[in-house]
């Protein structure tokens, strides 16, 4: 290698750890059984869902149920999905949108389900009666309350069925905050500036425009928020529509007059927005609603055991005869927050059922997964890039700008995925169109998707090639042939320069033994290390029999769902 240009352009994707593995002590004597069984460690969002569970806690103890409540405070529910991820907490309470993003984001499952009436509810638009110019087709310029940014019937049901529909015109794929933002004059999105909802910092003030506290927090000190804040922000006159389920509607009608909200509310001063054009009153909500959204459920993290699962299903079980009922006299009502709402079940809930175990986000929600396509419609006409983190999307969203700004056609629009291989799936089924991969992911993409390359990226070296390398620390002094039991560092499993040129270098010189019969390639790959981080190794494309080896993810860093994930996700991925 003489070009000393080329020199400083290798890229560097296979890395060599250098130092053994540590041994490490031997683990402590095992608990005996008869020990108490460890905490069902709630997460709670507010001061006053806090107090409830404290509350619950007391019960609980009072009653000598089988687990002791401990309660974990955070700020917001993203936070929570995190602390239950990372082994911080075990369970929160959550609605359909709420399920959707903590499954697929942070993996969480639903374990156990709150039923109702009716076993699921709907999503309803509520006008008043007198607005007689109003419609579904026409809301554009209007002003919107929202139980949420996020939740079901309030925000993901009705906004995806806009975007769907072709009645609110797309800002990027993905991101209909700012779409809504575009749609309606001013609206009461709660949520709309936390972290989760608010990544790359440009969500409009607007969406909290008619709230009763400008920065619209998603808890009881927003008084606008949930499905009573929406309607007590139509009925007050701060919108001229509210989107919530109908318990919500019916709870708060034929209340006795006084100077509250909800005093003496009349049902006939209100109707519903059908999706074909009519209006409706609330007696039609079974045909007259947007979705029919999954029953709220509580969720916990894959990691937990069968066991403890079991535990905190027999253990809310235990306490469905002693606190479910809002009339009981115990003091701890599990379905009743008094002056505030909804806080860790749902006040319209009576019961709670256990789900089968294993369960998924994606079996859970069903067909409802279908309804948050909308939100992800992208702009007509674009260029469909997909982006695989929210720093590639953020990066996109300037690649974006900058190309508008420079009159370059077609316009961009930024379409985030959760790695490379969905990403793929997602062109090949016409949902994106273009990326970025090496010639691993090329070749897998070719192979199961069909993509072809049209441009490839010049290193200033007359083609797009570069070297694959195996990097080791300066002091260490073994070879290609000293790597049996040591640990590596790959950029990804399948991927060209960190996995395919490096192990099969090792596999056709004979350092790794391939199983003849199996061509277990991980496997064998697995045997010859003592552990590596290959993001990917235990993802379902690349492990689709779960028979891969852990400890192709044992160096990972990432943490919950990020864990040796196959994207910018996981710190060691690329």
């Amino acid at each position: 290698m003489s070009n000393p240009a080329m020199i400083t352009l290798v890229f560097i994707a296979f890395a060599v750890w250098v130092r053994t593995s540590m041994s490490s002590p031997a683990p402590s004597t095992a608990a005996s059984s008869e020990e108490m069984k460890p905490p069902m460690r709630w997460c709670t969002i507010s001061a006053e869902e806090e107090a409830k569970c404290v509350e619950m806690k007391n019960a609980f103890r009072a009653y000598n149920l089988e687990l002791e409540v401990e309660c974990v405070r955070r700020g917001e529910h993203a936070d929570c999905y995190k602390a239950i991820r990372d082994g911080h907490a075990d369970l929160i309470t959550l609605t359909g949108g709420e399920i959707y993003e903590a499954g697929k984001e942070y993996g969480l499952v639903p374990i156990i389900k709150e039923t109702y009436t009716r076993e699921r509810y709907y999503a309803i638009a509520v006008v008043r009666a007198n607005d007689t110019d109003i419609n579904i087709t026409n809301l554009k310029g209007r002003k919107s309350c929202h139980t949420g940014v996020g939740r079901t019937a309030g925000w993901i049901a009705p906004v995806g069925f806009l975007l769907d529909k072709g009645y609110m015109d797309p800002v990027d794929c993905g991101d209909e905050i700012n779409a809504v933002a575009q749609f309606f004059n001013k609206s009461c999105a709660p949520g709309t500036f936390t972290a989760s909802k608010n990544p790359y910092g440009t969500n409009p003030a607007h969406l909290c425009g008619i709230c009763t506290n400008p920065q619209c927090p998603p808890d009881s000190s927003e008084l606008y928020q949930s499905h009573d804040g929406a309607f007590r922000c139509l009925v007050e006159g701060a919108g001229d529509v509210a989107f919530f389920k109908p318990e919500a509607f019916r709870a708060n009608m034929g209340l006795p007059a006084g100077d509250k909200w909800n005093s003496a509310l009349n049902p006939n001063d209100y109707r519903l927005l059908c999706p074909d054009g009519s209006r409706g009153t609330i007696d039609d909500a079974p045909t007259c609603n947007f979705a029919n959204s999954p029953a709220h459920a509580v969720v916990t993290s894959p990691t937990k055991s069968v066991d403890d699962i079991q535990a905190f299903q027999s253990v809310l079980k235990a306490a469905l005869p002693l606190f479910a009922a809002d009339n009981n006299m115990r003091g701890f009502r599990m379905f009743d927050s008094g002056e505030h709402r909804d806080l860790l079940f749902k006040d319209y809930a009576r019961s709670l059922k256990d789900l089968q175990i294993p369960q998924t986000y994606k079996t859970y929600l069903g067909g409802f997964v279908n309804s948050i396509a909308g939100l992800k419609r992208c702009p007509p006409n674009t260029l469909r890039w997909c982006t695989t983190s929210i720093d590639e999307t953020r990066k996109c969203r300037s690649m974006k700008a900058a190309f508008s700004a420079a009159g370059l056609t077609p316009a961009l629009s930024c379409y985030e995925e959760e790695g490379v291989g969905t990403c793929m799936e997602r062109i090949a089924a016409g949902y994106a169109d273009v990326m970025t991969v090496d010639g691993g992911d090329l070749y897998t993409g070719g192979r199961e998707h069909h993509v072809v390359p049209v441009a490839a990226e010049d290193y200033e070296q007359g083609d797009a090639s570069y070297w694959a390398v195996a990097v080791a620390r300066k002091e260490t002094n073994f070879g290609l042939e000293d790597l049996a039991g040591r640990r590596s560092c790959h950029t990804g499993i399948g991927k060209t320069s960190g996995w395919n040129v490096p192990i099969g270098t090792l596999i056709r010189q004979g350092y790794i033994t391939v199983n003849s019969t199996t061509c277990n390639v991980p496997e064998a790959v697995g045997k010859f290390f003592n552990s590596s981080c290959a993001p990917g190794a235990k993802s379902s494309k690349y492990d689709p029999n779960g028979d891969n080896p852990a400890s192709l993810c044992n160096q990972c860093r990432g943490t919950g769902n990020r864990h040796c994930a196959r994207s910018g996700a996981e710190p060691y991925y690329g």
